[in-house]
């Protein structure tokens, strides 16, 4: 006689027994077979469940429905029924099934059958409560000792879970005759059918390679009474599922390596945070401990850790993709659930934003000045006058030559006096297109996030990629789309496209050069870019044949070379510069921003207001940094006032109150007693230098000018932290990925987030830069 309970048999016994001794591989078969018996008790036979199907009630091809039953397929099958004909006891006979799993021994050399316990999750104990429902109790308890990587708990708890089980040997599928009225046409008042039916499979572990526990079937049943369920079309959800279980001493084990891991990997981010943090300080000229150096370090931790994250997740993906899609034997299991994952996920996205903030702060707030190196032309007098009217009608300014004024000029009544400069000749609108091209860059990428989004699209919609990633053991192995596109597009850009076409950051230096305007760029304190835009010929802004006859003039190398030195045409660079540099810079500079500052809150920059004093400190600073690039300061005799005042002549001849009120405490009033920290020398960086980025020779007494390969000034814009910029949009990617499990939406929500992000940078370091040249916010399109 068959036996229906394995009652004194524990559930821990009974799931943990080892006489299953058949290899599997992902090529074999999991050969289900069915004890079928009739109502009355009659055994109807043996058959196969894999060729007849008998344990699934969603119906479909044979080959689809065969599929479940090929080792290593995770399979989930899910229909909707029409709830009659569950009520059709010909179309449904009730049969009651004892399932077997048919496996060879080698060891007897012959086939045998291994009962498959069955976990019936309806099934009332004695206290009319459901036994083999795991209570929240035991739920939570297990799922914190897996939290903790506490393997000998896991494995305690989830034995005292399995022993409270009541597993049994039988089982139907739809049973319609309970509830029949004999010597009665109408329909049976009450049908029990499974509503859930789920196959799981174990592997015993890589040590025993191939073996696995004895399946476990766990079936769910649900009811329909003839008086509310029949007769109104009502469908019922049907679901069939095949899943292969990590152990739970395997799982506790993995998240404790995993945690491991990133333990060891976050505190080697620390440490390198904490070397960039000392980097700089020399930078920023940071001499002590304060909240920023520790703001700082935290900030660089933040994307560092982020960093660590994505090695440690990308790692682990790539170990189990690899080794599980490529095993000949059943060795490789995949986690249960990637619960543990989507936190570690989320953790290093939100690092990452933080870290992307810290850039977006840091960029947006560079200290920008374009030098222009143009002579002054032939001196024409040009009088102007800014004046504001009585009246609140709209403001006239007249650019009258030789005191010719207009009618609306010479009509309105102003209530400043007249001011006059003398106008150098030297057009600005070279400064203001380098300003544009400067804007427009700001945002250049190596990759484009669109194309890397739609390709991943294309690749795993249209041509299939999503399904190699699917739990199927024997699928061939894949990357995911998201790195091939990127490293593709990177390497097409850089190794072809910059080489052969275009290098968007090297034309610009290219541009500088030919406008004879350079670009100073102080991204800290004490180090910033430098490019070198002072034109071979020494001129610029002419006429069309003249531009033509400069450049041909340097085509054939009878110009000048574009480098600061002679010999060179090397024209980017590093700077490290002296603390006394920068505040010789700042007494020029902060009054500069001052003064456009005021001009802002006022408003008067709208009504046609001109700052002579705000122009002349600009045109004095340009004329500071001209001289201190070509080396003209001279420390034989100390600083007197006499020098300052020449920076402030030039060809606007207007000085207006700048000897008593700005000149004394405006320029190098605090490098009189050590003149030293206004030159510099060019080199090369060391080998230890270019790795760590950053820079260890003293700085004190002079400035160092390093020669880079063109393109360094791309740190202050998106081009130079396309890493950054990538490992943001995967990890975005990858966490909507876990959370919806739509690729459309994924992509959408990354690609609208991308671009958000850089809208947002567009706009600041269009404002940062309208601030820090003085060129109006309108002229920067």
């Amino acid at each position: 006689m068959p036996w229906i309970y394995y009652n004194p048999t524990k559930g821990s016994t009974a799931l943990r027994e080892t006489s299953v001794t058949n290899t599997y591989s992902p090529n074999s078969l999991l050969d289900v077979r069915l004890a079928t018996f009739a109502l009355d008790g009659r055994f109807l036979g043996l058959e196969s469940a894999v060729t007849g199907g008998q344990l699934q009630l969603c119906k479909d091809s044979a080959r689809r429905m065969q599929a479940a039953y090929e080792f290593g397929t995770s399979y989930a099958q899910e229909c909707e029924i029409l709830a009659d004909d569950l009520f059709n006891n010909t179309k449904y006979p009730l049969e009651f099934y004892d399932p077997y799993l048919m496996f060879y021994d080698s060891a007897s050399g012959s086939s045998r059958l291994m009962p498959i316990p069955i976990l019936n999750r309806a099934l009332l104990s004695d206290q009319n409560s459901f036994t083999n429902v795991v209570s929240d109790t035991d739920v939570k308890s297990l799922f914190e000792a897996l939290a903790v990587g506490n393997a000998a708990s896991a494995v305690s708890i989830e034995t005292s879970i399995l022993d409270k089980w009541e597993l049994t040997r039988r089982l139907f599928l739809v049973d319609n005759v309970v509830g029949k009225v004999l010597q009665s046409t109408t329909p049976t008042t009450l049908v029990r059918y499974v509503s859930n039916l789920e196959i799981r499979i174990s592997p015993r572990g890589s040590s025993q390679d191939g073996l696995i526990y004895p399946p476990l079937i766990k079936v769910d049943y649900a009811n329909l009474y003839a008086s509310s369920d029949y007769g109104i079309g009502k469908l019922l959800k049907i679901t069939f599922k095949v899943t292969y279980e990590q152990m739970t001493d395997q799982q506790a084990t993995l998240e404790q390596n995993v945690r491991i891991a990133m333990g060891v990997i976050s505190a080697m981010a620390a440490c390198v945070a904490m070397v960039r943090t000392w980097l700089w300080s020399r930078r920023a000229g940071v001499v002590r401990l304060d909240g920023m150096l520790v703001l700082k370090l935290l900030l660089l931790a933040a994307g560092n850790v982020a960093n660590g994250f994505l090695i440690v997740i990308y790692c682990l993906s790539i170990y189990f993709l690899i080794f599980f899609k490529i095993q000949k034997v059943y060795m490789v299991q995949l986690p249960n659930s990637d619960g543990f994952m989507l936190s570690y996920v989320a953790a290093a996205w939100a690092l990452k934003f933080l870290d992307l903030v810290h850039l977006l702060a840091v960029q947006c707030n560079v200290d920008v000045f374009f030098i222009d190196w143009e002579h002054p032309k032939t001196r024409t007098a040009r009088a102007i006058r800014s004046k504001i009217p009585e009246t609140n009608t709209d403001p006239f300014m007249n650019d009258g030559i030789e005191g010719e004024e207009s009618e609306t000029f010479q009509s309105a009544k102003f209530a400043e006096p007249e001011s006059q400069y003398v106008d150098s000749g030297v057009s600005v609108w070279r400064t203001i297109y380098v300003a544009n091209e400067w804007n427009e860059i700001q945002t250049h990428r190596k990759t484009s996030s669109l194309i890397t989004f739609a390709s991943v699209l294309f690749f795993m919609k249209v041509v299939g990629f999503e399904n190699l990633a699917s739990t199927d053991a024997h699928s061939r192995f894949t990357v995911d789309p998201l790195q091939y596109q990127s490293i593709v597009q990177w390497f097409l850009l850089i190794a072809v496209w910059e080489r052969c076409s275009s290098d968007r950051l090297r034309s610009f230096a290219d541009l500088c050069s030919v406008s004879n305007v350079s670009m100073f760029i102080l991204s800290q304190a004490n180090f910033g870019y430098y490019i070198h835009g002072h034109s071979p010929t020494g001129r610029s802004d002419l006429d069309l044949g003249g531009l033509a006859m400069m450049l041909a003039a340097e085509n054939v190398g009878v110009a000048a070379r574009r480098g600061i030195t002679t010999d060179s045409d090397d024209h980017t660079y590093r700077m490290a510069l002296p603390s006394a540099f920068r505040q010789a810079f700042n007494r020029l500079y902060e009054p500069l921003l001052s003064g456009a500052r005021v001009g802002q809150k006022s408003g008067k920059n709208k009504l046609g207001f001109v700052n002579f004093t705000t122009i002349e400190v600009y045109q004095a600073l340009n004329r500071f940094l001209v001289r201190f690039i070509s080396r003209l300061f001279s420390f034989a005799t100390p600083f007197h006032k006499d020098f300052v005042l020449n920076l402030f002549d030039g060809p606007y001849g207007y000085r207006s109150d700048l000897d008593t009120t700005l000149l004394d405490g405006l320029l190098f009033t605090s490098l009189q007693d050590d003149p030293d920290g206004l030159r510099y020398r060019i080199v090369r960086r060391r080998a230890l230098e270019d790795i760590l980025d950053g820079e260890f020779e003293d700085t004190t007494y002079e400035g160092l000018f390093y020669l880079d390969d063109g393109n360094s000034f791309g740190d202050v814009l998106y081009y130079g932290n396309e890493i950054l910029l990538f490992v943001f949009d995967a990890l975005l990617f990858c966490l909507v990925d876990l959370l919806g499990s739509n690729l459309i939406l994924d992509a959408l929500i990354a690609l609208l987030v991308s671009t958000i992000i850089c809208q947002l940078r567009s706009d600041l370091g269009r404002r940062n830069l309208a601030r820090k040249t003085m060129i109006d916010e309108r002229f920067l399109i």
